[in-house]
């Protein structure tokens, strides 16, 4: 008996160590959580979720500053609260803490959160060469016409993904060819600026119709 208890005393001090050694590898990690429309676009006043709970909000700046406890095997789930104008993200970004367990757990951790804009804007430059005032359509209606020097340009907002058809009339032109031409473009999930540079040149000029002369109608009586 004597022996059997000293065996169970020796597992239970080795247990206790290995437990305070477990508790001992929990650590307090600093979290720095940037929000950003876009990689340059920071934006300010958005509630973070870490696990559901509300964490707190970013910053002017777009940052929020946290503290996590690392655990082994830990999986944090991050999610902003995207404002009005902006798309919230398909799910929610998962921090892995595992490789941030032990002694040789970083100081710090960096995460960039997302809430891309619901719209892009499509700036269009049109260079239409030799043809000063002829109009721009998009999408079938006449948005712009190009000044003396052959340039117009314009803008539109919309969702990302929408479709154009820029066209060049030169229909009310005769003597230049082409009489019309069209470009199509697709808005990317940013901003985007779309050249149309189109040559024009002198044609001939549409041949008149000629008009034959009546017959004259004899009566024979």
């Amino acid at each position: 008996m004597p022996l059997v208890r000293l065996i169970l005393g020796m597992a239970s001090l080795f247990a206790c160590v290995a437990c305070d050694r477990a508790a001992g590898s929990t650590k307090l990690i600093d979290v720095t959580i940037s929000v950003r429309a876009d990689r340059s676009v920071p934006l300010s006043g958005v509630p973070v979720r870490v696990d559901g709970d509300l964490a707190g909000r970013t910053d002017r700046a777009g940052l929020l500053r946290i503290e996590l406890a690392s655990s082994l095997r830990r999986e944090v789930r991050l999610e902003p609260i995207c404002p009005e104008g902006y798309r919230q993200p398909d799910r929610p970004s998962v921090l892995r803490l595992l490789s941030y367990t032990g002694e040789d757990a970083h100081s710090g951790l960096e995460l960039e959160l997302t809430c891309r804009p619901a719209r892009r804007r499509a700036v269009f430059i049109v260079r239409a060469i030799g043809a000063p005032g002829i109009p721009i359509r998009l999408d079938g209606d006449v948005v712009e016409r190009t000044n003396r020097d052959g340039v117009a340009h314009f803008s539109r907002s919309a969702l990302p993904g929408t479709e154009y058809l820029v066209e060049l009339d030169a229909a009310e032109h005769p003597e230049l060819l082409p009489r019309r031409t069209s470009h199509r473009f697709e808005l990317p999930d940013r901003d985007e600026l779309f050249v149309v540079e189109q040559k024009f040149e002198p044609g001939r000029p549409p041949r008149k119709s000629r008009v034959l002369p009546r017959p004259r109608i004899i009566r024979i009586e």
